[in-house]
């Protein structure tokens, strides 16, 4: 199939999935998703702004990886598990949703709406007092000191951070 096939066929089924049709849950790369749009990667503006545009449409992504390594925590999506240290943490599913998000994007900024949309769904995106709950929970069981925290940082007013070596 084409690259313009592929992406007449992804805009198809996300409109059919908008109406109610009978189209089920299509996992798609970035790059396809940005493709049925016609965003370019090499716009990294745009293409943050197409993400955001889809995952509010509920198109989720596909998970590049099935195992996900910053520093010595690790999640593992296709089993749902989550270790610090090699020694298992136990996650409700919402928290291993806010902590995969987290450890994806190590080292860098992520909003209280992105991590209201994975976790909940694009319609939480200001419900921010879901939110701290979770990550008082997730610094409490992944050993993290709450006032002055090495892993999870509060970027005040904006969202959390996941340090990128949390040593």
């Amino acid at each position: 199939m084409s690259e313009r096939n592929a992406s007449a066929q992804m805009v198809w089924e996300m409109r059919a999935r908008r109406s109610g049709g009978g189209a089920g849950v299509r996992l798609a790369t970035p790059a396809e998703r940005r493709s049925a749009i016609g965003v370019s990667s090499a716009d990294p503006v745009a293409a943050a702004a197409a993400e955001r545009l889809l995952a509010s449409a509920g198109f989720r992504v596909a998970r590049q990886a099935t195992r996900i390594r910053s520093g010595d925590l690790m999640v593992d999506h296709a089993r749902h598990e989550v270790t610090r240290r090699d020694r298992p943490v136990r996650l409700t599913p919402t928290e291993f949703r806010v902590l995969a998000l987290l450890v994806e994007r190590a080292g860098r900024l992520v909003t209280w709406a992105d991590l209201l949309a994975e976790a909940w769904g694009p319609e939480y995106a200001e419900s921010v007092e879901y939110l701290k709950p979770v990550i008082s929970r997730l610094r409490r069981k992944l050993q993290d000191n709450a006032r002055s925290p090495r892993l999870i940082e509060t970027v005040r007013g904006f969202g959390y951070r996941l340090r990128a070596d949390p040593g």
